[in-house]
């Protein structure tokens, strides 16, 4: 299934998108880009080269994972959070406090339409991270691709 974003949503956040870019130009704003990632030592290598008469092994682990929340801005500053638990809101709710106690200007994070991020509990923290000068700012759905263009 082929999913895009509703035109007109689209266009209204691309339009904010390019205003929160020129604010961060001019000093006036730090902007964050959000993604999480998880790593583990399960490797997953569809096809692989070795010497003919050479075996080689990889160890593997399901049980050692670290999942990661990061947030980077386009110099490249990253604030990255880690943990062996699974990702959730809560975890978010925690990341984002914690990230909130440093900022020293208005500052938004630019984030995606996971579930974790969009959870009540996080909409409900919008306005203790506004009254700290921290804004959210979703995507629209289906979007990640609006990014590459602007921030690069």
């Amino acid at each position: 299934m082929n999913k895009a974003p509703d035109p007109v949503v689209y266009q209204e956040k691309k339009e904010k998108l390019v205003e929160l870019l020129s604010l961060e130009d001019k000093g006036e704003i730090d902007l964050f880009f959000t993604d999480e990632t998880g790593f583990n030592l399960t490797p997953y290598i569809p096809y692989g080269w070795q010497p003919i008469g050479e075996q080689w092994t990889i160890r593997s682990s399901k049980t050692r994972v670290t999942n990661l929340f990061g947030l980077m801005n386009r110099t490249g500053k990253l604030e990255v959070y880690a943990t062996s638990e699974n990702i959730d809101s809560q975890y978010i709710i925690e990341c984002v406090n914690d990230f909130a106690q440093r900022i020293i200007k208005p500052t938004v994070l630019v984030m995606d339409n996971a579930p974790w991020h969009k959870a009540d509990s996080v909409i409900k923290m919008q306005e203790q991270w506004q009254e700290k000068g921290l804004f959210l700012f979703f995507l629209p759905k289906y979007s990640p691709h609006l990014l590459y263009p602007m921030i690069f």
